[in-house]
């Protein structure tokens, strides 16, 4: 079944509307609505958003940047997959990116979005309890844009948020593993409060372990669905 994809603004000018357009597709990618291996049509799409195919290619070329869709020519345009390969890249490199941003959060990071996050992840307990899973996975990417924004370096924010967006679409793609929320919002909490306590080593090595078992997850997953 087609996902319903609409714009929220298909009358907007020429440059919203390429930025409405590619927000659309890489939700339904990152949703895991349009599946790894989905062939995408220009003229298909531009029938289904209302628009001409101009923003499509424009848009198309932005996924294919984020290696969210692959462009074969005489082939065509396809959802790429996330290989087990892929997943263990996708850590390492967020390792190396956010266990150096961290260091940055005592003197730049906004310390009334730090309580913030400390509220949420001691209230996640509750949604997890609740089923509320999107508001547990919603603070927990917060959380990793945080760090990288306290660096007020633009490329490695910039590259945070795309690793940030396979870990979305990855998080769609893989069974919920029993009791790890619980665990994985212990994980977060030791962070924050280590942060808040100023403490960069300590906050250091509690990301390092909370990244390298969400990856050690991760993988033992995909493992199992081979």
């Amino acid at each position: 079944m087609k996902p319903n994809l609409l714009l929220s603004d298909p009358a907007g000018n020429s440059e919203s509307l390429v930025d409405n357009v590619y927000d659309t597709i890489k939700g339904a990618i990152l949703r895991n609505e349009l599946t790894p291996g989905t062939a995408l049509s220009e003229a298909t799409l531009a029938e289904q958003l209302g628009t001409s195919r101009t923003p499509i290619r424009e848009a198309l070329k932005r996924l294919e940047e984020e290696d969210l869709i692959q462009i074969v020519p005489r082939r065509g345009v396809f959802v790429t997959d996330i290989s087990l390969e892929d997943i263990v890249t996708l850590y390492q490199l967020r390792e190396a990116l956010e266990c150096y941003a961290i260091q940055f959060v005592p003197k730049y990071g906004d310390q009334s979005e730090l309580d913030r996050l400390i509220a949420d992840f001691e209230q996640a307990p509750e949604w997890i309890e609740a089923g509320q899973i999107d508001k547990v996975n919603d603070v927990d990417t917060r959380l990793h844009r945080f760090i990288a924004q306290s660096t007020r370096n633009r490329l490695i924010i910039k590259l945070v948020d795309q690793l940030l967006g396979q870990v979305i679409r990855l998080r769609a793609m893989t069974p919920t593993v029993s009791g790890r929320l619980s665990q994985q919002s212990q994980e977060h909490l030791r962070i924050v409060h280590a942060l808040k306590d100023g403490n960069v080593e300590e906050s250091t090595e509690a990301l390092r372990q909370h990244l390298q078992t969400v990856r050690d997850t991760h993988v033992q997953i995909r493992l199992r669905m081979q």
